[in-house]
């Protein structure tokens, strides 16, 4: 690596893939957005992963990466896998991480977020599964377009059994030729190919790198690698994730290996807070305005405007998920507006409950790092801080997972000896959002009254 050139980055999400040309500084050279539930034949509820490479493609040839392209990383959601064919084509559509797919038989010292679905596809689609050469996870699958090599990412060796091992493959009763061993986050995968080079218009013998699972990468890229920060990942769904430099136990939080040995993460998560906001827009004909003119009109109201409240479902249990939700208390005066303010501040108040699970079991958020699509907005982000009451800081780069790929394609090159370094070189705060402390207390009265008549509209249970 020259140290002259670009790095193409890339994450996949859910509901868009995310696209950059990044100097070796961190200087943004081109970015690219393609908005995959925009796609002929998209459906969240039967994947086809060839969707990815339509998208990649088109975020490619807006791009131009040249003759200086240096290296490309791929990050991703999960858990979520697309089982390959013997001639490195689909199966069948990718079995993705927002759909239930819970095999009868589970060995009982299973940890893995992955196995379970390949066990799933074996109980249920078996002449499928049958016909599976060798399963990719969803970063996996590009890079594997890209290089022609099966992989999978483990953010580092603690990591791995959550993704797979010998051990457990043999214990669900699997060969191990389906399950590619892991690379490490900043690993070389291999280099672009033929199908790379004709398919999306890259040059060929470019190195590709491992990123990881999108979380983790997101991490990275905000700069919460030391112990006491925190990150908020916001996209279609949300992750509020506090690093600990021990690992703790405590039920109704995600406790997961950092990708810097030493430190775990201890997330909450609301797995449907992006859908909720996009589900609001389109039930009041609001699809087609400006995100950010919406968000301004909502935060116009006072604090103190009587709105209905809004509980995204009548489950209560260890994930704020979108399902049956409720509105309640509403009026025929209330407007668009009204309900917005409800949507908005249920969101709010979901991290505000995730925070305080978490100092509950003795994890202090004192600031919030935020990523992704939602801290691109000023509002929001001036009504997020005053509902939680803490500052919020915003990165100069908003898609944390791409900046957290560059860390790993430059640590991986040898240009920083690890991810640490690379963060402390190359993360950058553009902005600190105070929370007026006026609204706050507006909102702790707020927050409670929500609280209690949470109990009143939704009922225990063991999650969605």
């Amino acid at each position: 690596m020259n140290g002259c050139g670009v790095h193409l980055v890339a994450d996949i999400g859910t509901s868009s893939l995310k696209t950059a040309l990044l100097t070796e500084h961190a200087e943004i050279v081109s970015e690219v957005k393609i908005p995959l539930l925009a796609l002929p034949g998209a459906d969240l509820a039967s994947w086809d992963p060839l969707l990815w490479d339509r998208a990649f493609a088109e975020a490619c040839r807006r791009l131009k990466p040249g003759a200086d392209l240096e290296s490309v990383t791929v990050s991703g959601h999960g858990p979520t896998m697309v089982p390959m064919d013997r001639d490195g084509r689909p199966a069948t559509n990718a079995l993705l991480w927002l759909n239930r797919r819970v095999p009868v038989n589970i060995p009982p010292s299973n940890v893995s977020y992955f196995l379970p679905l390949a066990g799933w596809l074996r109980e249920t689609v078996p002449e499928t599964f049958n016909s599976t050469a060798f399963f990719c996870t969803c970063p996996g699958y590009l890079s594997y377009r890209l290089t022609g090599v099966p992989s999978a990412v483990s953010p580092q060796p603690e990591f791995t059994p959550f993704l797979w091992t010998q051990e457990q493959i043999s214990a669900w009763g699997f060969s191990s030729s389906l399950f590619p061993e892991p690379f490490l986050t900043g690993s070389r995968i291999g280099s672009t190919g033929r199908y790379a080079a004709d398919n999306f218009g890259l040059p060929e013998g470019v190195s590709v790198y491992a990123g990881g699972p999108d979380y983790t990468m997101a991490l990275i890229g905000s700069g919460v690698v030391r112990p006491g920060m925190t990150c908020d990942r916001a996209g279609t769904s949300e992750g509020i994730n506090y690093c600990s430099s021990s690992k703790p136990v405590s039920e109704g939080l995600r406790i997961l290996p950092h990708a810097v040995a030493g430190i775990y993460t201890v997330a909450g998560i609301l797995a449907s807070t992006g859908r909720v906001f996009e589900w609001f827009r389109a039930i009041t004909n609001q699809s087609g305005r400006e995100y950010g003119l919406i968000l301004q009109e909502i935060r116009a109201l006072d604090p103190s405007t009587q709105a209905p409240r809004f509980f995204p479902s009548r489950h209560r249990g260890p994930v704020w998920d979108f399902n049956n939700g409720i509105f309640a208390g509403l009026h025929p005066e209330h407007t668009h507006l009204e309900m917005g303010k409800a949507v908005v501040e249920a969101i709010a108040f979901g991290i505000r409950d995730v925070i305080d699970t978490l100092s509950a079991s003795g994890f202090d958020v004192a600031s919030i790092r935020g990523t992704g699509g939602q801290y691109r907005n000023h509002d929001w982000n001036c009504m997020k801080a005053d509902i939680l009451g803490i500052p919020l800081e915003i990165p100069a780069i908003i898609d944390g997972e791409l900046m957290g790929n560059l860390c790993a394609a430059l640590t991986g090159a040898g240009r920083f000896s690890s991810i640490s370094e690379a963060v402390e070189n190359l993360v950058l705060i553009r902005e600190y959002v105070e929370p007026d402390l006026r609204k706050t207390e507006i909102y702790d009265d707020l927050y409670a009254a929500y609280k209690a008549e949470c109990l009143l509209f939704t009922c225990p249970g063991t999650g969605p």
